[in-house]
This record gives C-alpha cells, structure tokens and sequence, in this order.
C-alpha cells in the first residue's frame, strides 16, 4: 500500500506539472518536489520493509517489538498519505486571481 501511495501521489503531481505547463502557472514547492523526487521516495517502503523483515524473523524479537514494527508502517503510510494529498491538493488552494486594470 505505501508503494501504491508514492505512485498515485507521483502520477497525480505529473498531472498538476502538465497542466501548469500549459498554461504557464507556477506550482507550489511540494508539488514539484513530488514531480522531481517522488520516484525516490519508493526507497522509504523498501527500507521499513527490509528492517522490518531482518528485525521480525530474528527468533529472539518479542512480540511487543513486532506490534510496533506493525504500527510503525501504518504511521508510514499515514504519513505518506498526508504529504501525497497535500503536495496534490495545494495547487487547488494556491490558485490567485488577479484583476488588470486593462481589460
């Protein structure tokens, strides 16, 4: 689910760049760091999972440790969610209307 996230998050910045480009707008900072970045941030699930797979199978880890290498990767995909729909969101809030005195 957090791979799924990241995607959804890059594709729909992607959507946002291609139309601002059109129509020559300027985006917020989080969403063209989503744009540029984002492919990177496929390295945050492959790294929770890697720990928590070398940590999990370890035969000495107690189950309290393995409930909270659960929760911890729900907080992560709260996180990610948060972040994805507010780079994704923010242009909708940051558009601005200028009145011309020359129309």
């Amino acid at each position: 689910m957090q791979v799924g996230v990241i995607v959804a998050g890059v594709l729909a910045s992607g959507v946002w760049h291609k139309m601002a480009i059109g129509d020559n707008i300027r985006l917020p900072y989080p969403v063209m760091f989503l744009y540029g970045y984002g492919v990177w941030g496929l390295f945050i699930p492959l790294i929770w999972i890697l720990c928590t797979m070398l940590i999990g199978n370890h035969p000495h880890t107690s189950d309290w440790f393995k409930i909270l290498m659960l929760w911890s990767g729900v907080l992560l995909i709260l996180a990610l969610a948060e972040f994805v729909l507010f780079a994704n969101i923010s242009p909708l809030l940051s558009i601005t209307f200028t009145l011309s005195g020359n129309d």
